[in-house]
């Protein structure tokens, strides 16, 4: 789950499709009753601090402020009802006036929105994302430090506080694609159109990551894979091609710990490119599989996939769109 993404795609229909399905309450998702639309209410308040906490200190995730949450049959806590905010214009802004007192230190990007379904009483939906400044103290009368554990909150452990203290801002390492249109040939039998497709090594993490090191493969075989940008050769090669393992259809990439690839970078290392006929109605998806890792960077291992029709629209230049910058992580 994208808490972001959901934060930004909730509605009031989302409401109603959380109670028929009896939506789970999980790692990222906790629903919570309001007392009060003034925020005035001690429970209200210590929910609002232990989730500013808990959600700060682990994964990051979503308040859903009126919908009532319970056991089921089996044990589990899920949506079960409606449970309104007589005042969600109120209760929203009385959010974003003391989100920054019920925290210590303050956690960025906390967002707050509401959903009106008549007159001023509705919803609202909190958005805690995941912090490399923790760890985080829940206050209101808390004065305790949370963590977010299956579907609830935890006070953390000596022991938890401690490693959080000593935590590095983490990379999150990908691979992006971008499909743009390369030369044509005409020939006396036939024409022959190409498509190229860069990948490029990013970073959309907050911390750096040392000697990168990736592996693609493209099929069907008839899709090559070549070095490009930094893995070129000469003296400012950075990257070195390393020996196929008994596994030749796979291209490797390494470097030293001399190269480090910052939040926000990107790096183009290797094209792929390909050859349609005119008389091509169909081609073959291209289905490029990628592992990427790093120094504090676990190993993770992902496929890119282009269906063939962009790819004939692109390389005979009837469509101008770049399938560019999908990253998968």
């Amino acid at each position: 789950m994208n808490p972001e993404a959901l934060f930004r795609s909730l509605s009031l229909q989302s409401m109603d499709e959380f109670i028929a399905r009896g939506q789970e309450e999980n790692l990222f998702l906790d629903f919570k009753q309001v007392n009060r639309a003034d925020l005035s209410h001690s429970d209200d308040k210590k929910n609002f601090a232990r989730a500013l906490s808990g959600f700060a200190n682990s994964s990051g995730g979503l308040i859903v402020w009126g919908v009532e949450a319970r056991k089921n049959a089996q044990g589990v806590d899920c949506a079960v009802a409606k449970a309104e905010i007589s005042d969600a214009r109120l209760f929203v802004a009385r959010l974003n006036e003391l989100t920054g007192q019920f925290v210590s230190p303050l956690v960025d990007g906390v967002a707050h929105r509401h959903l009106l379904s008549a007159g001023t009483s509705g919803f609202a939906v909190t958005l805690v994302p995941e912090s490399d400044s923790g760890p985080h103290m829940a206050k209101a009368g808390e004065d305790r430090y949370f963590k977010r554990s299956g579907d609830s909150f935890y006070r953390m452990e000596h022991f938890d506080i401690e490693d959080m203290f000593g935590r590095r801002r983490k990379p999150v390492l990908g691979i992006s694609a971008t499909l743009t249109q390369g030369s044509s040939l005409q020939g006396p039998n036939r024409n022959t159109h190409e498509f190229q497709v860069f990948l490029s090594l990013t970073n959309t993490g907050r911390g750096s990551a040392a000697a990168p090191y990736m592996a693609v493969s493209a099929s069907p075989d008839r899709y090559l894979v070549k070095r490009h940008g930094i893995a070129v050769g000469g003296q400012g090669q950075v990257f070195n091609t390393v020996a196929d393992n008994g596994q030749p259809r796979w291209t490797r990439f390494v470097s030293d710990a001399t190269f480090v690839v910052h939040p926000e970078t990107r790096y183009e290392f290797a094209l792929i490119k390909g050859d349609l006929d005119d008389t091509d109605a169909t081609a073959p998806d291209l289905e490029v599989e990628c592992a990427v890792a790093a120094e504090n960077f676990r190993m993770a291992r992902f496929t890119l996939s282009i269906p063939g029709g962009d790819l004939i629209d692109v390389a005979r230049g009837t469509s101008t769109t770049r399938l560019g910058d999908f990253v998968r992580a």
